[in-house]
């Protein structure tokens, strides 16, 4: 069982680039566009439809579906929007972008060699183009090959300096590296350039948590929730809370991981037995040893190999 929402996929670019790119004529699409980078994202999906519905051939109608529907953050979407993207790409093979937004929803759930053989297809009909490096570079972090990732990164910043968001991807290379301080530089440069997403931001609370800058790490971590329900962001804030000894703030903010929709997939088992670790953490702090091990056992159950929860436990035996 799995608590959480699908990330929204990661723009590398400025809000709306990629739809940008686009230039489209029909008055559907650029009204959806609008609304789509005010953040209106019900009123971008009706115009969407329209314009599918009037020209059901446009690849770039269902392209823009498909990314209003992930920008829902909506589970439920998600395999509206996949199926979107497959459409577009039916309809123009040479719509890299519907690619890029494919392997990512594969990345997200887990399923690196999908995103792996996603991504090689999209670079054979846009060649070295940067987004799809970049997210090649996180496939290969997730596949255990940071210092390869950090090199693709600075690959696709060479051949396109406006990529800021992709320093995103580096970051957390750096951090998997153990190097805090180039992490820091580039989430930095993200910053400055207000090229920063909620990814970014997690990432950046994440890194000021392990070094016990509570301030910073709960100011990062709030500019995530605040976009919206993020289960991976409520478990980092509630340990800050926890370690702040607000607990019944940090258990009212696991209780939005808990309560997140069910999916499936290795990372989302990861992240429901961090959270039951994490409960477990806070009931210690409460004195309610019992209920802890309860908690900590049921981290074991989703992750048997789950280090913090199997430390505690041998505290019970």
């Amino acid at each position: 069982m799995l608590f959480t929402s699908i990330p929204m996929v990661l723009l590398l670019a400025s809000s709306g680039r990629l739809a940008g790119q686009l230039a489209p004529v029909d008055p559907h699409l650029r009204q959806g566009i609008v609304f789509l980078n005010q953040k209106q994202q019900d009123r971008a999906i009706v115009a969407f439809k329209k314009a599918v519905a009037a020209k059901p051939n446009s690849a770039e109608a269902h392209l823009l579906l498909g990314q209003a529907y992930l920008a829902k953050r909506a589970p439920e979407l998600v395999a509206e929007a996949k199926a979107e993207f497959q459409q577009a790409r039916e309809l123009n093979p040479g719509l890299a972008q519907a690619g890029f937004y494919i392997a990512k929803i594969d990345l997200d759930l887990g399923r690196l060699a999908s995103a792996e053989a996603e991504i090689s297809r999209s670079l054979q009909v846009a060649p070295g183009a940067s987004y799809l490096v970049a997210l090649l570079a996180e496939v290969r972090r997730q596949q255990g090959k940071p210092r390869d990732a950090v090199e693709l990164v600075t690959k696709a910043l060479a051949a396109d300096p406006n990529a800021l968001p992709a320093l995103s991807f580096r970051a957390q290379a750096y951090w998997d590296l153990g190097d805090e301080e180039k992490a820091l530089a580039d989430l930095r440069r993200l910053l400055a350039a207000s090229a920063a997403s909620t990814d970014a931001y997690l990432l950046l609370g994440t890194i000021h948590l392990a070094g016990g800058r509570l301030d910073e790490a709960e100011s990062a971590l709030r500019k995530v929730t605040q976009e919206g329900p993020n289960p991976a962001a409520s478990l980092k804030l509630a340990a800050v809370l926890r370690q702040r000894k607000r607990l019944a703030d940090a258990l009212r903010e696991l209780e939005k991981v808990e309560e997140a929709p069910q999916l499936s997939s290795a990372y989302y088992e990861r992240l429901a037995a961090d959270a039951a670790c994490e409960r477990g953490l806070i009931l210690e702090e409460q004195g309610n040893r019992a209920a802890a091990k309860e908690a900590f056992t049921k981290a074991i159950e989703f992750d048997p190999e789950h280090a913090e929860a199997l430390r505690r436990l041998k505290a019970y035996r």
